[in-house]
């Protein structure tokens, strides 16, 4: 029963001189591999292989080398031997202690670079050179801290590495979220405050908006002493404000309007005209024909009875053209208005 065989890429001997053992040693281990897996293990079957899958540039290097052992072993070891070139250790020396670890580079990462550039310096002890390279060219200060209390493995290095790393990127998400909550309270803050701002601004008085003096009814504030301080109020008879901002007199008012009804005979009290304030002045009233319930009593006016509207606030007494006309036969000197 005839098995395909693997498909494996020639090897280019003639690209990039700089990278040639390096990707031969990449593809000897793929050939290796791909031999393992289809269980190819006879020695010549192997060597046979080698070169064929190697390509044509490959063999021809391969029949300018002299062998003594026809096998596949020995047939790997002199390629080998050919493609790797001869190595200046001092300056692969050099290479290898300028390289430090890179921005965003995980410390895994980084050793496995110092790992391929120790291999073609001769190290006696690789381990110990790369762990003292970590430490010397690594990013973070607390890593070289912790490595330099006690000496340390390599992986105990990498692992201490890895701890740090994990908690610093966790402090990082932590602070991250402490600082929107603190920006998000700030900005709140910031917010309440300057409604608060607005609403002072606003009910606070301007030069061009002045506002009206509870005492006098003028413009406040006074660049003068209020007009309406040590005076009496001619409606309430409390000192200190005019009549025409008196709160006393304002409610009897609307009392008054509150108990009129419209359609009735009667006289009865609806409004106040406005009039200037003066030291003799009296409330004049406008009368009009309504209904009312209000309290009323029969006085007798020169041997008259009259209806009349009991405690009307007004400080004169009014009465209509008719209601004179009846009670004022034989009567001379009254003086009216």
């Amino acid at each position: 029963m005839a098995t395909s065989m693997p498909t494996l890429a020639n090897f280019d001997v003639h690209s990039d001189p700089s990278s040639l053992f390096s990707r031969w040693q990449k593809w000897i281990r793929r050939f290796e591999g791909a031999m393992t897996g289809f269980g190819i293990t006879d020695d010549g079957r192997k060597k046979a292989l080698l070169l064929h899958y190697g390509g044509e540039d490959l063999d021809d290097v391969f029949q300018t080398i002299k062998l003594t052992d026809n096998t596949y072993t020995k047939a790997k070891e002199v390629l080998e031997t050919y493609f790797q070139p001869k190595q200046n250790t001092l300056y692969e020396t050099i290479i290898f202690r300028r390289e430090h670890q890179l921005q965003g580079e995980s410390i895994d990462q980084y050793c496995t670079r110092l790992r391929k550039l120790a291999e073609r310096c001769n190290f006696t002890d690789a381990e110990r050179e790369i762990k003292t390279q970590i430490i010397e060219d690594c990013l973070s200060s607390q890593l070289r801290r912790k490595a330099l209390e006690k000496d340390r493995g390599l992986e105990e290095i990498i692992e201490l590495a890895r701890s740090i790393s994990l908690s610093e990127t966790r402090t990082k998400e932590v602070e991250h979220v402490g600082r929107a909550e603190a920006n998000h309270l700030r900005t709140a803050a910031g917010k309440q405050k300057q409604s608060r701002s607005w609403v002072k601004a606003k009910l606070k008085p301007t030069p061009d908006h002045k506002q009206q003096c509870y005492h006098c009814g003028g413009s406040y504030p006074h660049t003068k002493k209020c007009p309406a301080k040590g005076m009496t109020c001619n409606a309430c008879g409390k000192p200190n404000h005019f009549a025409k901002v008196c709160k006393s007199a304002e409610k009897s008012t609307k009392d008054q309007k509150k108990r009129v009804k419209s359609g009735g005979k009667a006289n009865a009290l609806t409004s106040v005209e406005d009039a200037e304030e003066t030291s003799d002045s009296d409330y004049v009233f406008q009368l009009s024909s309504s209904d009312t319930d209000q309290p009323r009593a029969t006085v007798c006016v020169n041997n008259t009875p009259v209806q009349a509207l009991i405690d009307s606030g007004a400080t004169v007494n009014v009465m209509s053209r008719k209601t004179y006309n009846l009670t004022a036969r034989n009567l001379t000197g009254i003086d009216t208005r």
